[in-house]
């Protein structure tokens, strides 16, 4: 190499390792930062599973008050588990608008928008069919069964795929993200549907 080339190397190398000292900081950062919807939820998966091998075996019974036993044996341990849950837990920010922006665009239509906020909020005429009056949503508490329907289809088709454990329902317009066999709210995205 000639003397006229060492500097062009010397320049060459100080900026590929500049470049690989930046991308360190970048996943360093990314790793202190808000966690992506993917690893909370195999994180919360995981503690599902791991609660769940500590319990007896869940037994196929005629009798719905063995199967709702053993559903808030579960609901309880996995509570106790994760005693620390909040709101923003799995739905931070990041996840929130990345989620927000997908509805969003899965309702851009407005005559959709309006088709799916009216079934979203629709209130039903039987007051038996009604959560209790003042129930509301919260982290770490039960899904009144009452209070949700279906998930319309072109909402889970705007979100990431869940394992079985977990679920997407609707309370109104808030997103709740529901451990079904335990009946355990998650987390809660609030006016994940935009009315207009």
């Amino acid at each position: 190499m000639t003397r006229a080339g060492r500097p062009a190397a010397v320049v060459i190398v100080a900026t590929m390792l500049a470049a690989t000292a930046v991308a360190g900081e970048a996943e360093e950062h990314d790793r202190s930062g808000p966690r992506p919807f993917k690893a909370s939820v195999e994180d919360y998966v995981q503690l599902h599973r791991k609660v769940r091998a500590t319990l007896p075996p869940l037994e196929v019974s005629p009798e719905p008050r063995t199967i709702l036993k053993a559903s808030e044996r579960l609901t309880a341990a996995i509570r106790d588990a994760r005693r620390g849950a909040r709101a923003g837990d799995v739905f931070n920010h990041v996840v929130a608008a990345t989620f927000h922006a997908r509805i969003n665009y899965a309702l851009r239509d407005p005559d959709r928008r309006k088709r799916i906020v009216e079934r979203l909020t629709e209130v039903e005429d039987d007051e038996d069919e009604r959560p209790p009056a003042g129930w509301r949503p919260t982290v770490n508490g039960t899904l009144d069964w009452f209070s949700t329907g279906a998930t319309p289809h072109v909402l889970l088709e705007a979100l990431p795929e869940l394992p079985d454990e977990l679920q997407y329902r609707f309370v109104g317009l808030d997103l709740i993200l529901l451990d079904v066999d335990a009946n355990l709210i998650v987390d809660i995205l609030p006016a994940a549907v935009s009315a207009r």
